[in-house]
């Protein structure tokens, strides 16, 4: 069913279930939100802060879930990729959104939408 729409979300849920967490179909739809979303959140400059924070948690959470095996060479370029964008995600936090903003516009206008 779900498998229909891309053709690489078995071997992405084979993956997720050969590490061990259940409801694979699952979790792979819930990652696909968290970063889709997240990621255009972001980029809209909504929530910002709090956006980043949780993505940064998250690239953390899933790269030492699915990339610790840190003999393999491969997983380890993968654990470190997930820990840069974490680091990159909490300048993001320390720093908040650009001027063009949602939220640059909703500390302008004392937090109501302009009329």
């Amino acid at each position: 069913m779900a498998s229909s729409w891309h053709p690489h979300w078995q071997s992405a849920t084979g993956y997720i279930a050969s590490s061990g967490l259940p409801l694979a179909p699952l979790a792979l739809a819930v990652a696909i939100a968290v970063e889709l979303g997240g990621g255009l959140l972001l980029e809209l400059g909504i929530r910002t802060r709090l956006v980043a924070a949780a993505l940064a948690a998250f690239s953390i959470v899933t790269g030492l879930a699915f990339h610790h095996a840190v003999g393999d060479q491969n997983q380890m370029i993968h654990l470190l990729k997930n820990i840069a964008m974490a680091g990159g995600l909490l300048q993001v936090v320390a720093f908040g959104a650009g001027a063009y903003s949602v939220d640059s516009r909703r500390a302008v206008t004392g937090g109501r939408q302009p009329a």
